[in-house]
């Protein structure tokens, strides 16, 4: 009896030995991982959107069921949108997206939470709502709802990205039109579950975009301390940190990066959302830009176009 009770207690003994040496382990590669220097910092990009680069794409039910409307059914209408500059963020802003952890490269890739925390748009012309008025569209962030997605890193310097975006419209009335309540859409996965960005249907995305730790010239550049979330260059003053991010940009050429739903849209106004990274405009040698000319440097948006710097 004491013979089996000894062994009983030596094969707990051991057991409990090496689940200790396991949480060990674990714990020694979560502080190494803490310690070790990131391949790409955590960071924010801040984002024009011109025209003709973003279209949403309004269902005629969804209409009718938010606004009392009596539109005919099935019916989808394609309003192209641009930015509006959002007062205290730096140059024409309208758009913001939070890459909300580091990046540290296993097999050459790694993916990231991101979250877009500002939107602005405004639809390029009036609006006309047959039997109701015009109007001018005017989209932003659904304030109930985080528009949140992923973003996957390679190595090679290209990446790609999902966003699902929550968004609420208001309808600002011309002449005499109407008021009009607000209207809330979504662009939302189908599958919740499905959290590749490859396979993001119904979600806003894009692939295969460059990635530059280099930002162009002309980039508007927010700076901080290491770690800060805000930041989009990670030092004090002179070059960025060699483990910051810049998207749309190989470090020679600027290219347009396609953000979209994965399913047939219009032709020339496919369902989605261009943006730019905000950019400082470059005087001309023999004359002044006006203030609200903007340089191009990185576009999410809906078709894919090289961009000479």
């Amino acid at each position: 009896m004491n013979s089996s009770i000894s062994t009983k207690l030596l094969s707990r003994s051991l057991i409990g030995a090496l689940g200790l040496s396991a949480l060990a382990l674990l714990s020694v590669s979560e502080v190494a991982k803490a310690q070790a220097v990131p391949d790409i910092q955590l960071g924010a990009d801040y984002f024009i959107s011109p025209e003709p680069f973003s279209s949403f794409i309004f269902d005629s039910d969804k209409l009718n069921d938010q606004l009392d409307l009596n539109l005919p059914s099935g019916q989808q209408f394609a309003i192209p949108l641009k930015g509006k500059p959002i007062a205290g963020l730096p140059g024409d802003t309208d758009t913001v997206v939070e890459r909300q952890e580091d990046c540290f490269f296993d097999n050459g890739q790694c993916l990231i939470p991101i979250e877009m925390t500002e939107l602005s748009l405004v639809s390029v012309d009036p609006v006309a709502i047959p039997g109701v008025g015009q109007y001018d569209l005017f989209a932003e962030l659904d304030p109930n709802t985080p528009t949140t997605g992923k973003m996957l890193i390679r190595d090679d310097m290209t990446f790609d990205s999902f966003l699902e975006v929550f968004y609420k419209v208001t309808f600002n009335p011309i002449g005499d039109s109407p008021d009009l309540p607000m209207f809330f859409d979504s662009f939302e996965q189908e599958d919740p579950n499905n959290m590749i960005p490859e396979l993001a249907d119904g979600a806003l995305q894009q692939l295969d975009s460059p990635w530059s730790n280099i930002p162009p010239d002309n980039a508007v550049l927010v700076r901080g301390a290491e770690g800060d979330q805000m930041a989009n260059c990670h030092t004090d003053s002179g070059a960025c940190a060699s483990n910051d991010f810049f998207p749309g940009f190989n470090g020679v050429s600027l290219e347009v990066v396609q953000h979209e739903k994965g399913q047939p849209g219009f032709p020339n106004f496919p369902l989605g959302h261009g943006t730019v990274i905000t950019t400082v405009p470059v005087p001309e040698p023999s004359a002044t830009l006006p203030v609200s000319l903007i340089g191009l440097t990185a576009i999410w948006g809906l078709r894919k176009k090289q961009l000479v710097r």
